[in-house]
């Protein structure tokens, strides 16, 4: 019989009732559960079944480990936000926020070669896979039960979520709108009752999603907000953002960002830390606001019990740039098809060209593993498989990894606009309107003009034309010697100064024009961990592979 072992990073972030765990918050049939109740709730149920139900009935971000009997039920909510890791061993079970741990406990020395593939290309890991083989992981949406068999104990996941678009709404826009403001009041109504007065910390850009946020709070009366930006001084993206912040009268921070400083933040004690904590062996660790966070906090800007939200949003921005096969409409896609969009936008960190005839065949085997085989699909039938693949790697895995920055400085977060009824809404929005996030551009412009009487002016202070010719360079050999030289001159004018991490002469040496700042940190991170179990000289074969 299997010994079924539970481990957690910090046990005092955890509520424990009897052998049940729960780390989050939630809301129940619309009535928030107190942090230290939600594990009692769940420490009622005796059945799998009853467990499933239970996760259907609730809205929040949380992640659960139940115990009953020589049985044991894990999940972690729809977005994946704190997540938890197994592994089955010959005489153990083991659970654990902490996939090292498993790791260390199980045994494992190996790296699983097409997890470090997708690592460098994507990452981050899919589907349930890490870069340790036999190291599992919760995904999105999802339940486990380990149940004892006269053969061990058998290991059945379960979607109780899924992120699925079907039974489309019939009305006009303008009723779609109506739904739309619905679900946004009543998500940032369980945001304010949940903060209950403290002061809710937005990191405000120049983008649509964050300007909701400050919007809804306003529009619905909370006023103890603070809004910061960072960067290098007089970037684009701060000069929005404060625009933004003074117009709505809200109280707003800058944190100033310099390649020199970015150099000396990540060969900090508390960059190894956080970067080993946030990637989970699975995850690139996001840096975009840790140091803007940091100096949040050792200023007292912000007081600790402050609850950061920022905009990260349910129902995927379709772009004919990013998902071509969408144009023209009313077609049938194959799957391949399908497969070419789903490399071409999420497997870009770095330029595989060369080892295309033989990764791609392996790539595509594993995404028809998540999301199933198709001859064909309707045109809506292929955005929704493309959004799918979104939500539960690139979001689950990528952009709400964000959060670990919060969790990592000592304070709570809320997603407002990953709230179950929203996602629920954008599940039942027809393709038309999920376009370019049609929908929810029109309905800023009406929220802001509800709010401030008229629609917020957010012309970039340095607007750059788009050159046509720049758009036909794209397909030829110039355009590849063009970004080259746009990343070199990028290395001292990028708006968020983070190339800084990497000295300037092995910037100049690596960069071929395709990279990005999480190309490196994969490179990094993965470099790391092999360094971790000794083994550094695999890197280069991995890298060739």
């Amino acid at each position: 019989m299997n010994r079924i072992r539970v481990h957690f990073r910090d046990r005092k972030l955890w509520n424990r009732s009897g052998t049940t765990y729960t780390r989050g918050s939630a809301f129940l049939d619309g009535t928030p559960i107190p942090r230290t109740s939600l594990c009692r709730t769940f420490s009622c149920e005796r059945t799998f079944d009853g467990f499933l139900s239970l996760l259907r009935r609730l809205n929040g971000f949380f992640a659960v480990v139940h115990q009953v009997d020589d049985a044991s039920f894990v999940a972690v909510d729809h977005v994946r936000s704190f997540p938890l890791f197994y592994s089955l061993g010959m005489k153990e079970f083991y659970v654990s926020d902490d996939p090292r741990w498993i790791r260390k406990n199980a045994n494992e020395q190996a790296v699983d070669k097409l997890s470090a593939v997708e690592f460098l290309l994507a990452g981050y890991v899919t589907g349930s896979d890490t870069l340790s083989p036999h190291v599992k992981q919760v995904q999105a949406g999802e339940a486990l039960a380990a149940i004892p068999t006269s053969g061990g104990l058998c290991i059945t996941p379960l979607r109780y979520f899924e992120y699925t678009h079907g039974n489309y709404f019939p009305e006009p826009r303008e009723k779609l709108l109506a739904r739309l403001d619905s679900a946004l009041i009543a998500a940032f109504e369980r945001l304010i009752r949940w903060a209950d007065g403290r002061t809710i910390v937005v990191p405000l850009s120049g983008g649509a999603d964050s300007r909701v946020i400050v919007l809804m709070l306003k529009r619905l009366g909370y006023d103890n907000i603070v809004a910061f930006s960072y960067g290098r001084i007089g970037n684009e993206e701060s000069w929005i953002s404060r625009k933004v912040a003074s117009t709505l009268g809200i109280r707003w921070e800058f944190v100033p960002y310099s390649n020199e400083a970015w150099y000396r933040w990540c060969r900090s004690d508390e960059w190894k830390t956080y970067s080993q904590a946030a990637d989970n062996l699975s995850s690139v660790p996001h840096i975009q606001d840790w140091p803007a966070v940091w100096e949040l906090r050792k200023q007292e800007l912000v007081p600790q019990d402050s609850i950061f939200v920022p905009g990260l949003l349910a129902g995927h921005s379709l772009e004919p740039t990013i998902f071509p096969i969408i144009w023209p409409k009313h077609r049938v896609i194959d799957q391949r098809e399908l497969l070419i969009s789903i490399c071409e936008a999420f497997y870009t960190l770095r330029d595989w060209s060369r080892q295309r005839a033989e990764l791609e065949p392996r790539l595509n085997e594993k995404i028809v593993r998540l999301l199933g085989t198709r001859p064909s699909y309707k045109t809506h039938d292929a955005a929704d498989a493309y959004e799918r693949w979104w939500w539960q790697g690139y979001e689950a895995k990528f952009i709400i990894n964000s959060v670990r920055v919060y969790d990592f400085w000592g304070y709570e977060w809320w997603l407002p606009l990953w709230d179950l009824e929203i996602a629920d809404f954008w599940c039942r929005v027809p393709l038309a309107y999920r376009l370019g996030k049609n929908l929810s551009r029109i309905h800023l412009k009406k929220l802001e003009k509800e709010i401030t009487g008229c629609n917020i002016r957010v012309h970039r202070a340095n607007p750059r034309p788009v050159s046509f010719a720049a758009k036909l360079l794209r397909k030829t050999f110039l355009y590849d010697r063009m970004q080259r030289i746009h990343g070199l001159v990028q290395y001292h004018r990028h708006p968020l100064a983070w190339y800084g991490i990497v000295p300037k002469e092995a910037f100049n040496h690596s960069f071929t024009g395709k990279e990005n700042i999480n190309s490196y940190l994969a490179l990094e991170t993965l470099q790391r961990i092999l360094k971790e179990l000794r083994r550094p000289q695999k890197l280069s074969k991995l890298r060739d592979d």
